[in-house]
């Protein structure tokens, strides 16, 4: 199952921020009753994204059995993550921009037992479809670093793979 998401991306005057990020972010978990699941502080995580007076931050809206959210018109869900901001950081600065993406049935929900099925999948796959492999964000990859890492070790199986092949041809 995949649930809907939003990111809404906001930049700030530093010199309007009080805090300071000291980190990469923060999740918040579903008891809090917030909008907003998580935050990466872009511009401390990834100090290239914005110039040294900016602070950009990406929150996420939208989790299993809330997906609601992630549709509400701009207005109305940029109020909610500014809301949000301010409650859990104190941001009470007015954003230089906001910039909203929906990714609707993009978030894999794993249920339990999901490791193991695909590790079961896989071992299947092995045996009754040699050279058949499966991966992503839906098998064990949820973030793109992690699929693109994922593509590279099995490629490098795969490549493998073919190698033995080859030589018991030539055998």
């Amino acid at each position: 199952n995949y649930v809907s998401v939003a990111n809404v991306v906001m930049a700030f005057n530093k010199k309007d921020i009080e805090n300071v990020f000291d980190g990469s972010g923060f999740l918040v978990p579903r008891k809090e009753g917030r909008s907003v699941t998580a935050c990466t502080w872009t511009s401390a995580k990834w100090l290239h994204t914005s110039p040294d007076d900016k602070v950009l931050l990406r929150c996420y809206v939208g989790r299993a059995g809330a997906e609601e959210t992630v549709e509400l018109p701009d207005d109305e869900l940029t109020a909610l993550v500014r809301k949000d901001l301010q409650d859990m950081m104190g941001v009470m600065a007015t954003p230089l921009f906001t910039e909203i993406t929906r990714l609707r049935h993009s978030m894999p929900q794993y249920p339990v037992g999901h490791p193991q099925a695909i590790a079961d999948l896989r071992e299947e796959l092995r045996t009754t479809m040699p050279g058949v492999y499966v991966l992503g964000a839906g098998y064990d990859a949820i973030g793109l670093p992690d699929c693109i890492r994922q593509a590279k070790e099995w490629a490098s199986v795969a490549v493998q793979a073919a190698e033995r092949e080859a030589v018991k041809v030539q055998a």
